[in-house]
């Protein structure tokens, strides 16, 4: 049995999301918004393309739509690891390449995000700090 693909979060939950802060404009918002913006940078967008002439409040209001479009990522994310338990493919130990063409050493799991590999960046300094990490999805990882 195959797993399904991990889920992301669409336009359409970005819209419900983005009503609950200005109701009826969701949509609008949702068109301009891309992951990992801030509010000023969402603001920008609007007033570039949608002709809106924002405020330091709308700034502050938007800047909240992020964190809320993560944690309904991290949920879905959960959700689906929960119910189809997608299994790891390499080791720790295991050398991987990341989709963006880093690669490194796998040295464990991610305790906080499901179906990541922990993996020492090449060059890294032989530390467990995070900073050190990249997470990488088990279904983008190939050997390196």
């Amino acid at each position: 049995m195959s797993i399904p693909p991990r889920p992301d979060v669409t336009e359409e939950m970005v819209a419900e999301l983005a009503d609950k802060i200005y109701p009826g404009l969701g949509q609008v918002i949702a068109r301009n918004y891309r992951r990992y913006m801030d509010g000023f940078e969402l603001c920008k967008e609007l007033e570039r393309y949608e002709c809106w002439d924002t405020t330091r409040d709308d700034m502050d209001k938007l800047e909240e739509l992020d964190c809320q479009v993560s944690r309904l990522h991290d949920r879905l994310e959960k959700e689906w690891a929960a119910e189809h338990s997608p299994q790891p493919r390499f080791g720790i130990g295991d050398r991987i390449k990341s989709p963006n063409g880093r690669s490194g050493v796998i040295t464990g799991f991610s305790e906080y995000s499901p179906a990541y590999y922990m993996v020492k960046k090449d060059g890294a300094e032989d530390k467990p700090s995070l900073i050190e990490r990249l997470l990488v999805k088990f279904e983008d990882a190939v050997a390196d």
